[in-house]
This record gives structure tokens, sequence and C-alpha cells, in this order.
């Protein structure tokens, strides 16, 4: 995906990458992905092995929730997503490694449980982030591995800026500012290494 690319996206509709992603825009020249009218798009996600290897930097995400709940019914029990995968998140990183995450904004996230989710995944690199005001969780990271936030700024989530569970992680060089519950949670066997970070409010 080239620089300066705009993608406009309808109410819940989504993007799902099943193959490796090289998205490279510039700091003048953003990748943007934003509502095309008042209504919030739905997730863009890295879904699988064939991911692998994926770069994205110099992208701004503008306007997600998640993928609607009614739209799939399973043994009486609404999901968010595609068959038995949950999308619960803006972006979604699932089942896959070797992620690079450079330059990226996340803004009006709405609706569903996180900005940025990361499930089932190992060797991650985030470095310059910036969340501002999430609906629930900034970054919600299950079940992952080597996961390296680096010069991640988070201001006011209305649940956690950061929440682990069973995963490692190291946040370095970080702000996590005006969160309503947590600036960090680290449960269910997760391990955590903090580094010349400020956590505030």
């Amino acid at each position: 995906i080239e620089a300066g690319t705009l993608f406009n996206l309808h109410k819940e509709k989504s993007l799902i990458f099943k193959g490796k992603v090289t998205a490279i825009g510039k700091k003048n020249s953003p990748i943007i992905f934003q509502k095309i009218s008042d209504d919030n798009w739905g997730t863009i996600a890295l879904q699988g092995i064939n991911t692998s290897g994926s770069n994205l930097d110099n992208i701004i995400f503008d306007g997600g929730t998640g993928l609607d709940r009614k739209n799939i019914l399973i043994k009486d029990e609404f999901y968010y997503g595609v068959g038995n995968i949950k999308y619960t998140s803006s972006v979604s990183v699932h089942n896959t490694s070797n992620i690079k995450l450079r330059n990226i904004t996340i803004k009006n996230h709405l609706k569903y449980d996180d900005a940025l989710h990361i499930i089932y995944s190992k060797n991650l690199i985030l470095e310059n982030f910036k969340i501002n005001y999430a609906f629930g969780d900034a970054i919600d990271i299950d079940m992952s591995q080597k996961i390296l936030l680096r010069n991640v700024n988070i201001e006011g989530s209305k649940n956690d800026a950061v929440d682990l569970m069973e995963s490692s992680v190291i946040l370095e060089k970080s702000s996590l500012s005006g969160s309503k519950d947590k600036a960090i949670s680290v449960g269910e066997n997760s391990f955590l290494k903090v580094k010349d970070s400020n956590l505030i409010n």
C-alpha cells in the first residue's frame, strides 16, 4: 500500500488481510483508513500466519469499532467477527509473528473493547504509537510473547491503557495518562518490564 493511499470505509465494513502486508506511508503523506460518513467502520485485521513479516508505517486509523455483534449468530450467542474469530477492536493482530507497526495513530475508536488487540502473536514491535480516548482498553495483548512497545503515548482511555493476559511485554520510553481504570493491567501469568516511562493520573 503506497504512501498517501486513502481508504474510505462504510458503516461496519472491515478489511481482513490474510497475506503479508507492506504499507509504508510518509510523515507528510500517511496512509489513512477513515469513515466515509458519520458511521464508524469495523476493523482492520492482520489474520493468520501468512501475514508474518508485515510492516506498517505512518498510518492513521480513524473511526473503527470492531465488527458488529449482530452480524454473526452461533449457538444462540452473538460474536464480533467472521466465523468463530472475534474482532473486538479497530485494529487487530491475530495469530501471527514478526510484525512491525511504526508511527501509528488510532483515533475516534468507539463501541467495542479495544483500540488495538493483539492475540496469539509473537515478536511484534510497536513504536511511535498514539491512542487518545479509546472507548475501552487502548492496547489489549492476549496470549502473545515478545511484544515491544516503544514510545507509546496513550491518553484518556475509558478502561486500561495497556491490558495484558498471558503475555510477555517490554514497555519503554512511553507515556500512559488519564486512564479511567489502570495504566497497565498485568494479569493471568503475564510478564512485564517497564523502562523510562511515565504513568500519570
